[in-house]
């Protein structure tokens, strides 16, 4: 909202909430292109459904910029900083710790469903800081996409996911701290069943490491892994 202050022309995407409303409401006298108005690219070429969506957005920017229209005929995937990793067990890992914004939480848990497949879907998460939401919103917002995601298993890290525990339906786990469940996890690895996992803990809670407990040994040296659970 501060960058489009002083915009004459604003690209967004209303699927994108709060923020669609917000720039509608705001910002009603610019020159808006919401992509969600834009023609949805088919799911033959963009298999991913955010990738589609960033597509649109594309689309928008050229018709702002009076650009040609863009072509997606041959568009290759792209993880939006997706990387995915061997679990244990057959698992497939997701590492998404870079991303901080229910917005990213969105777009990872679109692609956690295309590369689950029958898998059973497992989030870590851990506390969102500065989103500028209240602590009863924000979780509210989080447990509801949890929920339409499917997942099957919800592992909370922090003090603040813990007192919301209630507002999660699936099985679900809480810690205070990463050292907590890495604990947790090392005991229990062995076990780990075949599932695609997507990892979001944040600062201060060592992100890395609950990841690096369900990778597959060759996978662990150099770098710093994160885990998802589609």
């Amino acid at each position: 909202m501060t960058l489009a202050r002083s915009a004459s022309k604003i690209v967004y995407h209303s699927y994108y909430e709060p923020l669609g409303r917000l720039i509608a409401s705001h910002f009603a006298e610019r020159k808006l292109y919401d992509a969600a108005a834009y023609p949805r690219i088919p799911e033959s070429v963009i298999g991913n459904e955010a990738s589609r969506r960033n597509a649109q957005i594309v689309e928008a920017f050229c018709a702002a910029m009076e650009f040609p229209a863009p072509s997606f005929a041959s568009a290759p995937e792209v993880a939006m900083r997706l990387e995915v990793k061997e679990g244990i067990n057959d698992s497939v890992l997701i590492n998404d710790a870079y991303n901080l914004d229910l917005n990213s939480l969105a777009l990872a848990l679109d692609y956690l469903h295309n590369v689950a497949l029958s898998r059973r879907r497992t989030l870590i998460l851990s506390d969102i800081a500065q989103s500028g939401l209240s602590d009863d919103e924000l979780y509210s917002r989080v447990a509801g996409m949890v929920s339409r995601a499917g997942i099957d298993t919800f592992i909370g890290i922090g003090p603040r996911l813990k007192r919301y525990a209630a507002l999660f339906a699936c099985d679900r786990e809480f810690y205070a701290s990463t050292d907590e469940c890495i604990a947790r996890i090392g005991r229990g690895a062995v076990g780990w069943p075949r599932r695609a996992a997507e990892g979001r803990p944040r600062l201060p809670f060592r992100e890395d490491r609950p990841c690096a407990g369900t990778q597959e040994p060759h996978h662990r040296a150099g770098g710093r892994s994160r885990c998802h659970d589609p």
